[in-house]
């Protein structure tokens, strides 16, 4: 996994160094995230709140386009650590848990079935 994160636009990412080299690569999957962050859920300039989120061996990435709601998140931030202020990135830490996940741990997330 090739990934780079920095606040600002991207309009004028695609124009940076960093750029063309991650082109050079011709990746087959190309995941871009342009952040509008919600207030009170990680401020965009400080580049740890920015996505993706990845895991500690880069395995695994995520980029979330969407909130959190902050009763859930705060509830979830106890269970799971996490290392930014912005909420998308305990959805990674989820998925890393590798648990069997409650129902009640999912619920932000609308109506969830079970197979």
């Amino acid at each position: 996994m090739l990934y780079h994160k920095e606040p600002g636009r991207s309009s004028d990412f695609v124009k940076k160094d960093v750029w063309k080299i991650v082109n050079k690569h011709n990746p087959n999957l190309l995941l871009v995230h342009a952040r509008g962050a919600s207030k009170g859920v990680g401020e965009p300039s400080k580049n740890i709140n920015n996505h993706p989120f990845t895991s500690p061996d880069k395995s695994l990435g995520l980029v979330h386009n969407g909130r959190v709601d902050d009763i859930e998140y705060h509830t979830l931030k106890q269970k799971y650590d996490t290392r930014s202020h912005c909420d998308s990135e305990i959805l990674l830490r989820i998925i890393e848990s590798g648990e069997q996940y409650k129902k009640e741990d999912l619920s932000a997330f609308g109506e969830i079935d079970s197979p």
